[in-house]
Order: C-alpha cells, then sequence, then structure tokens
C-alpha cells in the first residue's frame, strides 16, 4: 500500500507482525510506528526510521505495545511521503 502523509491504518493479525517498508523514491524518506501501551503503561514509537533512496526496511511487530485500542487491531504509521510503500505479513 502506498503510503499516506496524514497517517495510515494496517490491521495486524493476532500474533506477529513483519513490517516491510519500500521507499520508491530518488531520495531518502522515513516512517514511524506510533506504539500503544503495553501492559506496564510504556510507550515506545519507533520515530523517523530513515530509509535510503531505493531500500527496504523490517520490523517484526508484536501485538502488544502496537495494536492501537482504538478501532480494534490496526497498526498505526507515518510516513514522509507518498513514496513510502507498507506492506505487513502475518507470521
Amino acid at each position: 500500500t502506498a503510503g499516506s502523509t496524514d497517517g495510515n491504518k494496517i490491521v495486524m493479525s493476532t500474533g506477529r507482525t513483519l513490517l516491510l517498508v519500500q521507499n520508491s523514491d530518488t531520495g531518502s524518506g522515513t516512517f514511524t510506528v506510533l506504539s500503544s501501551k503495553d501492559p506496564s503503561g510504556r510507550k515506545a514509537d519507533i520515530t523517523a526510521q530513515a530509509v535510503g533512496a531505493s531500500a527496504f526496511a523490517g520490523v517484526i511487530l508484536e501485538p502488544v505495545g502496537w495494536e492501537q485500542t482504538t478501532g480494534g487491531r490496526d497498526l498505526e504509521l507515518d510516513c514522509s511521503a507518498t513514496t513510502m510503500k507498507f506492506l505487513a505479513i502475518p507470521l
């Protein structure tokens, strides 16, 4: 899915999810994954992760601490440009 600079939502599976990010631009881009509170009340967003020109990045995420409580099992992301593309694979 092509990213939106106004926010993105991906439905997480019931388990771990591999999030792949592709930057299809000729310049560097960034993405942010918004965390939710874990059982201890802590948050830790992945903020402005850089992805080089025509490069890929990946991260494995657990539902606890990442899926948002507003609206269900959504993983919320932001990106710097619409040339950032996301793919979520249930593991």
